[in-house]
């Protein structure tokens, strides 16, 4: 069932914060396996292959764009993750998911079953133009750890891609900044920085 389906998104005046990204980076991956180079880049592949990622950060408000290498096939979803780099803290996340060309945005959670659920939230919305895919969505105040959550010039973001052929696998997706095995890095929202998570920096 669609939990948080997306409407229009909305208009951030803050200024974006714009990545390239290498193309042909897509990985795969499958439970306890790390991920790895895909052999082949199909075109679905190229669907969720990120070459720019821009992102806004209006208040509590994020307004984010992606171009793929082309336009997208079928279902997939883009997670925006957001931490503190002043703590450890992690993560205030936003989602975007298509299914049977269904759009919804929203947050995360886990029901005591450990099932993974879509809440909508405010501001909640998608807009999907060939390659270029637009997010909106504002961060609930719950959504950091800590109680005010971080000043914008201390937040740092990432993306990531994620595309499914069966449900349990193999799994294929590209990284923003792109992936490490250990210490995945953050874009440092205020310069553009690329910095591990860790402690103030």
């Amino acid at each position: 069932p669609v939990r948080a389906p997306a409407g229009n998104p909305v208009v951030c005046d803050a200024t974006a914060r714009a990545i390239s990204d290498d193309r042909g980076d897509v990985l795969t991956y499958g439970s306890g396996k790390p991920p790895a180079p895909v052999r082949k880049l199909t075109p679905a592949l190229a669907g969720i292959d990120v070459i720019l990622a821009s992102v806004q950060l209006d208040g509590s408000t994020v307004c984010a764009s992606v171009v793929f290498a082309r336009a997208p096939e079928g279902d997939f979803s883009v997670r925006l993750s957001f931490v503190d780099t002043t703590t450890f803290a992690c993560c205030a996340s936003l989602r975007f998911q298509r299914t049977t060309g269904r759009l919804e945005v929203g947050r995360e959670t886990l029901t005591s079953h450990g099932t993974r659920l879509l809440e909508p939230v405010e501001d909640g919305g998608a807009a999907l133009d060939g390659s270029t895919l637009r997010i909106t969505g504002t961060l609930p105040d719950d959504a950091w750890d800590q109680a005010d959550g971080p000043a914008i010039d201390d937040i740092a973001w990432s993306l990531t891609t994620n595309r499914a052929t069966t449900k349990y696998g193999p799994y294929f997706g590209d990284w923003v900044p792109r992936h490490e095995p250990v210490g995945q890095p953050f874009v440092r929202h205020r310069d553009g920085t690329i910095v591990p998570l860790g402690p103030r920096r």
